[in-house]
């Protein structure tokens, strides 16, 4: 039996908002061309997770070089703009160099994993995996002897999913998670600790290792070009989870999950990340306006593809 996953950045998109979550991860709509803001970002955590498996400022340059060549022959194929793409794509490597200038110089830890694929059990507030009904047999006893989904079983477990940047000890032996994120501006330290998506990786991490989590390493590379820039461009900021906020966190993915693999309806949260964070604007617009099912699905098939099981990116950018 498959469980039913729950993927960090779905649950981000879902708490952001419910109708980008809908277009993303329940009908797997994936844009043909890439949110410019957002186009270098994949390749500058590429070209991280390489300097931290090797440590080499060539071998992080030369898979940031592996995937933009990939990447940029695809965007413009598919009618991207070239000269906002080879902007983006020449800063994508300036940051990265500025990165690793910055790392030689503060980190202060060993690093233990680099791009670590979880898959752990979603406990609802019983202590036991939350399980939920079906979605093929519906739990219906003349349908569940025979639902290949279930097994007969009528319902299925939940797992929480997701890769984490990096997982390092520090030199007083604690034990941390490590992200990275690309972003226009530092966040306050407000955010940082209140930022939901650290709690799910904390909240994994925790069931994997048998000692206590030390919160987390946060690195912020401001998308700025950094021969003009008159401030630092690379940020190293913290932030921790008390066990209290941790058991707090558990249950509250319990209940999203819940939320999210038995909702009908899907508002839209309008907001700032209309402009710059989701791609299925003119797909939102088009719902309020109750566009016809047949100019619906021609939208749909202009500008998405339809990517099934898809094991979607985390969302390392920020605003």
């Amino acid at each position: 039996m498959k469980p039913l996953k729950v993927r960090a950045s779905s649950v981000d998109q879902f708490i952001t908002c419910p109708r980008m979550y809908y277009f993303a991860q329940v009908r797997g709509l994936f844009p043909k061309i890439e949110n410019p803001k957002l186009f270098f970002g994949t390749g500058f955590h590429q070209g991280v997770a390489e300097y931290y498996k090797t440590f080499s400022l060539d071998n992080a340059v030369n898979k940031y070089r592996e995937w933009l060549a990939k990447a940029s022959a695809r965007v413009l194929e598919l009618g991207a703009d070239p000269e906002y793409t080879a902007e983006s794509t020449r800063l994508g490597e300036m940051l990265l160099i500025e990165y690793v200038a910055f790392a030689r110089v503060h980190d202060d830890f060993s690093v233990i994993n680099v791009e670590t694929k979880f898959e752990v059990p979603v406990w609802d507030t019983q202590g036991k995996q939350l399980k939920v009904v079906c979605p093929d047999c519906k739990g219906a006893l003349e349908a569940v002897a025979s639902c290949l989904r279930c097994d007969g079983a009528g319902e299925i477990p939940v797992v929480h999913t997701g890769t984490f940047d990096a997982i390092v000890r520090d030199n007083y032996g604690k034990l941390r998670l490590m992200e990275h994120k690309t972003a226009k501006d530092f966040p306050t330290e407000l955010s940082i600790q209140l930022n939901m998506q650290l709690n799910w990786y904390i909240l994994a991490l925790n069931q994997l290792f048998d000692e206590p989590i030390h919160g987390a390493v946060y690195n912020i590379t401001r998308k700025v070009n950094p021969m003009k820039a008159r401030t630092p461009v690379v940020k190293r900021m913290y932030a921790t989870r008390t066990d209290k906020e941790v058991l707090y966190n558990k249950h509250m993915l319990a209940h999203l999950a819940e939320d999210m693999l038995h909702r009908e309806v899907y508002p839209p949260h309008p907001g700032f990340h209309c402009g710059w964070k989701c791609a299925y604007v003119q797909l939102c617009t088009a719902t309020q306006e109750c566009l016809g099912e047949k100019e619906f699905e021609a939208l749909v098939n202009h500008g998405y593809v339809v990517v099934e099981d898809k094991e979607v990116e985390e969302d390392k950018d920020g605003d």
